[in-house]
């Protein structure tokens, strides 16, 4: 009976300690624990198809045919591993970032700094630079607008919502955007299969479409023809555009980081309501993810086989003077789908479609990238930040080791990938590269990136004193469900004040104030509040912890959950094997 009560006091509390999830850094970044599966799983899935999936998925496809479903593809099984294996010990812990998990398990600030900025670092160079530009190329040849001016739309649009509205305006803009992009690709797929004469025509026409240049000169048919492979996912591992072995091996220990460390894809996790609830959003992101094969890939591919001249085109002059790049212009095969296949309304849909994919990612980097800034690196340079500090800095903004020789090891080749490029494909220039650019495929390399990262690790922990098992309590996921939390030291101990983070409760009376309409506007951006924060009772604390770190799931709901991803992992590999 009393556990009951418990229960009941627990929710009654934690709901009106989170509901208005924009002024409390557990509503703007963990939009109040309280989402359920399809919001999760939609943001999930839409956290990652964004305008590169457009260009560069369908590009890739183009070039080599269906090699590249091997990403989409391998996601399914991390995606489980996600909900299954990685969210319980996250929720157990109580963190809201990866860098602070890491904290807590390992000890010592470094970590969580150097995680942080490496992270922030990476969501410039790459995911967001990615976005941005890929978008712009499909907008530019869409409207025919300058480039400048398509990142700036871009840019604008996706700040706005996202700064005002935290991770809930996210989750929910990403479920809307989802629909969205799903129905416009599923129905050029349908125009363009149509179009070229169904599956059995696709694959007949796929290794003949090249440019009439390339057909009639046997010396440039090694750049114009499409692989012989084609149809093959695994591919040879010293031949294959893929290996077979690098695709299992090296995009594995990628993949855990994408799907299961970073924080863009966890965060959202993070957000549900349950336990239950994670694993149902993250089984349906990782069914989702069949999709791109046959609404990205295939149109790829049929786009190069309606418009060779321009998509497989193999001179460089001639690429530059198509799509301006002299390596190729099979990044503009599915944009020049869409521009000659549809009529205009239909065109103005799958510009929706990519603004929705775009915006989606890009409010998911962004606001990722302000909750690890505002809780990691922000709090240590204010470590008595008030709550109304934070929540404006988010709107703006032993394995140590083991990580640092990663770090290094990665930028070496990086280095040398930027001093020796290859040749582009189709020109007479020789190829003057490094053994360990021309010889080992980067997804090889990432297999000795890993190697090294586990033999420092290991050999450091060899030398170190270990943590103790009473420090490590809910931290691991052996020990996710000891009922005991884990011993922190006075050094260990952050400098926030944990009242300042929790929710104004509502029912109490705002303070009456005057203020003018640009202040007004200034706090509800900002999601400043005038309400009064009451005091929690130690007991309130004990049961707003008990919330955040219940990793509880009732026995039919988890077996249902077991059974639903044993059957998409046995689907998924059935497909794999059956594509190759």
């Amino acid at each position: 009976m009393q556990s009951t009560v418990d229960d009941v006091s627990m929710m009654v509390l934690c709901n009106s300690t989170f509901r208005q999830n924009r002024t409390s850094t557990e509503g703007y970044f963990l939009a109040g624990k309280n989402m359920t599966w399809f919001p999760v799983g939609a943001s999930i899935f839409a956290s990652n198809v964004g305008a590169p999936m457009y260009i560069g998925l369908a590009g890739t496809a183009a070039a080599s045919g269906f090699a590249v479903a091997i990403y989409e593809w391998h996601a399914v099984y991390l995606l489980i591993a996600l909900g299954w294996v990685f969210v319980p010990v996250y929720v157990a812990s109580g963190a809201y970032t990866m860098p602070e998990y890491l904290k807590k398990r390992f000890g010592g600030r470094r970590i969580r700094i150097y995680l942080s900025v490496l992270a922030l670092i990476l969501y410039i160079l790459t995911k967001i630079s990615a976005e941005i530009y890929s978008g712009a190329i499909f907008m530019k040849q869409l409207l025919n607008w300058n480039m400048y001016a398509c990142i700036l739309i871009i840019l604008a649009v996706t700040c706005i919502y996202t700064v005002a509205g935290g991770l809930t305006a996210v989750i929910y803009t990403d479920t809307i955007q989802t629909i969205i992009l799903l129905i416009g690709a599923f129905v050029l797929m349908i125009l363009g299969f149509h179009k070229v004469g169904g599956w059995n025509a696709m694959i007949a026409k796929y290794p003949y479409a090249a440019a009439n240049y390339t057909l009639a000169n046997t010396s440039v048919h090694a750049c114009g023809l499409p692989r012989e492979d084609f149809q093959r996912i695994f591919r040879d591992p010293k031949t294959g555009d893929i290996p077979w072995t690098g695709a299992i091996f090296g995009l594995s220990t990628i993949g855990i980081w994408v799907w299961c460390t970073d924080q863009l894809m966890v965060q959202r996790c993070l957000s549900a309501k349950n336990l239950t609830h994670a694993k149902a959003g993250s089984l349906m992101a990782a069914v989702l993810k069949i999709l791109p094969f046959f609404l990205w890939i295939i149109p790829g591919m049929i786009s190069r086989i309606l418009f060779p001249d321009e998509i497989a085109c193999a001179d460089p002059v001639k690429c530059e003077e198509v799509c301006g790049n002299r390596a190729g212009c099979t990044n503009i095969a599915y944009p020049l789908f869409v521009l000659r296949m549809l009529p205009g309304g239909l065109r103005g849909l799958m510009l929706s479609a990519l603004l929705a994919a775009l915006m989606s990612s890009l409010t998911s980097i962004f606001n990722s990238a302000s909750t690890m800034f505002t809780m990691d690196i922000w709090r240590r340079i204010r470590p008595h930040s008030k709550q109304r500090e934070l929540m404006l800095v988010g709107r703006i903004s032993g394995a140590f080791w083991g990580l640092m020789a990663g770090l290094a090891t990665g930028l070496s080749r990086m280095v040398v990938d930027f001093m020796f490029p290859a040749p582009v494909c189709g020109s007479n220039d020789p190829d003057n590269r490094p053994a360990v650019l021309k010889e080992v495929h980067f997804l090889h390399f990432a297999i000795i990136i890993s190697g090294v990262c586990a033999l420092v690790t290991t050999v450091v922990s060899l030398f170190t004193k270990s943590r103790p098992p009473e420090k490590i309590r809910r931290l691991t996921f052996w020990t996710r469900n000891d009922p005991k939390e884990p011993d922190i030291s006075d050094s260990e101990v952050d400098d926030d004040s944990e009242d300042e983070n929790i929710q104004t409760v509502e029912g109490i009376p705002p303070i009456q104030s005057q203020k003018s309409i640009p202040k007004r506007m200034y706090h509800w951006l900002c999601g400043i509040s005038d309400k009064p924060r009451p005091k929690l009772t130690e007991d309130e604390k004990v049961l707003i912890r008990k919330k955040m770190t219940s990793i509880s799931e009732k026995p039919f709901w988890k077996s249902l959950m077991n059974v639903l991803a044993i059957i998409v992992a046995i689907g998924t590999t059935f497909m794999l094997g059956f594509f190759n």
